[in-house]
């Protein structure tokens, strides 16, 4: 038992080891990309009480516990006596900008994956049918088009993406689309220094202090996240004009679509576009820390492209074809 817990404990080590990442050559962030002063004066007031009792009240009853197996229905049921102590407990770190260490402690509840799981984050306001449909149309357009050229998608898995962000990326990308420091600073206390343990045979293992990524379940994660990937969305935009698919005469070009670490991109089938897409997604793991998973991404082209096509193509991506 002592060998499984130190093989698993040297996999989770190695995950959460901070890995390095370049902080320069990003791409520029548009002044209107960027938080309005109106927006950064509403996150820079003070958090209320009646704020936290709104988000306690809103969440689910059976959300995530901490290591106390305390349940959200808990303080929902029992608000009126635990009600102060716990603002309290809020307010002082919205003061101090200081969290109790033990808040971020969390347990790993080991469960086997299931083979080519189909997952995506939920947005508020956002339907994932949104996105489906876009893709729909490429492929579409991609089915019927008569370029002898033709087109190409490929589907990006990156390699553990929420626990594999650096977090001095996330600090530079809140600072460029002008987050207060304030919040800036009560997020990054939010993520540092969390540890884990994982559960084996009912006992908790040595505990992992993360030097890197987002904990799963965290709610603010997934919004993390997509802010970090914008980062891949600028650098399309000002580096990469050219790839994209126009999927009528009139229609803007569909370069890429994000959805949570979901990534697809959209381009015509060429040595020189292929350059181009392998030089941004390589630019874009370097100043994030992500790592692209070769064996599981994948590329797809329109039925006309010639075999020493794509074969050029597929040798500068390196990824399998579908």
């Amino acid at each position: 038992m002592e060998q499984i817990e130190t093989v698993f404990h040297g996999f989770f080590q190695d995950k959460w080891t901070a890995r390095g990442c370049n902080l320069t050559g990003w791409p520029h962030c548009p002044e209107n990309l960027r938080i309005s002063k109106e927006n950064a004066k509403l996150l820079n007031e003070e958090f209320t009480k009646e704020e936290l009792i709104n988000v306690v009240f809103k969440q689910g009853n059976n959300k995530s516990p901490g290591l106390d197996g305390i349940t959200n229905s808990f303080f929902k049921f029992y608000w009126k006596i635990v009600g102060d102590d716990t603002w309290k407990a809020i307010e002082e770190f919205f003061k101090t900008g200081i969290m109790h260490n033990e808040w971020k402690d969390t347990l790993l509840v080991l469960i086997p994956k299931v083979k080519n799981p189909k997952q995506a984050a939920f947005l508020h306001g956002r339907s994932m049918s949104d996105h489906v449909l876009l893709a729909h149309e490429v492929f579409h357009k991609m089915k019927i088009s008569k370029r002898k050229k033709g087109f190409m998608v490929v589907k990006l898995d990156m390699e553990q993406a929420y626990d594999s962000m650096c977090w001095d990326t996330l600090f530079q990308v809140l600072n460029m689309f002008g987050f207060p420091m304030k919040l800036t600073m009560l997020i990054m206390e939010c993520i540092r220094n969390a540890r884990f343990a994982f559960i084996l045979n009912g006992k908790n293992s040595k505990w992992i202090i993360a030097e890197n990524g987002f904990r799963q379940g965290c709610p603010l994660s997934p919004f993390l996240y997509v802010i970090c990937s914008q980062l891949l969305s600028l650098a399309i935009a000002q580096r990469g004009q050219d790839l994209g698919i126009q999927v009528s005469c009139r229609a803007h070009k569909i370069s890429h679509l994000l959805f949570a670490d979901d990534v697809l991109l959209f381009s015509k089938a060429t040595k020189k576009l292929a350059v181009k897409m392998n030089k941004i997604v390589r630019d874009f793991c370097s100043w994030t820390g992500l790592r692209i998973n070769i064996s599981k991404s994948q590329i797809l082209f329109s039925k006309r492209i010639n075999r020493m096509n794509r074969i050029h193509v597929m040798k500068i991506l390196k990824f399998k074809l579908v």
